[in-house]
């Protein structure tokens, strides 16, 4: 399950039926055609939305923001996003190929592969949320005044063992040992990672915590 600022998605990987309810103000319960989506309930404020399983669509990831939603096939690791777009996080590279994971912030995106451990990151840069540190080898490859997008280049020390996205921060693990990394807004010490923290296997990331 996702949870974004007003809404919700529920998948089962048994069928890959995904099943979103809440606001969809931005259209972030519109489910792409290609992930088979028909519209179950619908009212004035909220709808729901609720996809007809089948083998080829199952969802290996889903990730809610505050007004959009991400979703990745299990069978060719595609992304899908839709919602909110005005800073292009939903706008998914063309270039991006096949993905394992996907961590949606408010007004930003990463994807991540488990294969060469390649972070890419795409949305708004307000707060520097997508600005990888350097012991994540991170390299930009579009910027504008407005967005950019940040592709790491991938090592094998550096893997990505998992990825969160927050309003205006990101934390990634590295996968080889455990250490934690945040970046971006850090006004009440979110993104500053305790020095005695050791190594973790998992991180999650809230609006300001």
């Amino acid at each position: 399950v996702s949870s974004g600022r007003y809404h919700t998605c529920a998948a089962w990987t048994a069928d890959g039926q995904l099943r979103c309810w809440g606001s969809d103000e931005y259209g972030q319960l519109l489910v792409p055609q290609d992930i088979s989506a028909t519209s179950t309930f619908t009212s004035t404020t909220s709808m729901e939305i609720t996809t007809t399983p089948q083998e080829d669509r199952c969802m290996a990831a889903v990730s809610l923001s505050a007004y959009h939603t991400c979703v990745v096939r299990a069978v060719d690791g595609q992304l899908r996003c839709w919602g909110l777009d005005n800073l292009n996080q939903s706008s998914v590279p063309q270039n991006l190929g096949g993905v394992s994971s996907v961590s949606s912030g408010r007004y930003h995106t990463c994807a991540a592969w488990t294969a060469d451990g390649q972070l890419r990151c795409w949305g708004s840069d307000e707060y520097g949320q997508l600005l990888v540190p350097q012991d994540i080898s991170a390299t930009s490859t579009f910027t504008s005044t407005t967005s950019m997008e940040i592709t790491t280049t991938p090592q094998e020390d550096r893997c990505m063992a998992a990825v969160s996205l927050s309003a205006y921060h990101t934390c990634v693990v590295r996968a080889v040992d455990g250490q934690l990394r945040c970046w971006g807004l850090d006004n009440l010490n979110q993104s500053s990672v305790p020095q005695n923290l050791g190594g973790v296997s998992s991180v999650s990331s809230g609006r300001y915590h």
